[in-house]
């Protein structure tokens, strides 16, 4: 009989056993992703072992989950927790890829990237390329949130190039638009703000301008 007010051996056992459990499965993931190429999926981990994780410094850190009707991809060099204990994550040579049926993917990098856990939002800085197959565009920074989705420009102006021309803008945006699509799909738009101008250049001045 276990007196009252002591813990019994089973809960003592738990609340040692564990943290040296989650020790030894970073350990053990360390031994097998020590390439540098190597990738770890965090959204597959416990949460407990992937906090850990990104406080050791793993290498290629990838988190996939929902987003904006599809699946988004986050993919780093290098991630890290802002401080101890923090919910944001700082992040290196960052890659997020937004894929959703029937349309093209796009994919955004950046130099470095924060990543609010709790707020659900992705910073993108340090210059951000655009491609979304069809057209690319540079940003000098960017916001995303990420269950819908909704990725804002900020911090100077927007150059994109395409099958049209060349477009400048003081900002963009790419969500979904208010109106359902066939099958109560949300198609994503691109909007273009302040200042837009447009340079059209037909498919044969393109070609001469890239000889």
């Amino acid at each position: 009989m276990v007196a009252r007010g002591r813990p019994s051996p089973i809960l003592r056992w738990l609340k040692f056993g564990l943290p040296v459990l989650a020790l030894l499965l970073l350990a053990t993931l360390f031994l097998f992703f020590e390439r540098r190429d190597a990738i770890l999926r965090l959204d597959q981990l416990p949460p407990e072992v992937a906090r850990l994780a990104l406080e050791t410094g793993f290498g290629r850190p990838r988190y996939i989950g929902p987003a904006g009707g599809g699946t988004l991809t986050l993919e780093a060099d290098r991630a890290r927790p802002r401080r101890p204990g923090s919910d944001e994550v700082i992040a290196e040579a960052v890659t997020a890829r937004l894929e959703r049926e029937g349309e093209a993917p796009i994919l955004a990098r950046a130099a470095q990237a924060t990543l609010e856990g709790g707020a659900g939002r992705l910073r993108l800085e340090g210059g951000v390329a655009v491609d979304a197959g069809l057209w690319r565009a540079r940003l000098a920074a960017a916001e995303v949130e990420l269950e819908r989705f909704r990725l804002r420009s900020f911090g100077g102006p927007v150059r994109l190039e395409g099958a049209p021309g060349e477009l400048e803008a003081g900002a963009m945006r790419i969500e979904q638009a208010a109106a359902t699509g066939r099958g109560g799909e949300r198609p994503l738009k691109v909007v273009f703000t302040g200042g837009v101008r447009l340079i059209y250049r037909p498919r044969g001045q393109e070609k001469d301008r890239n000889r």
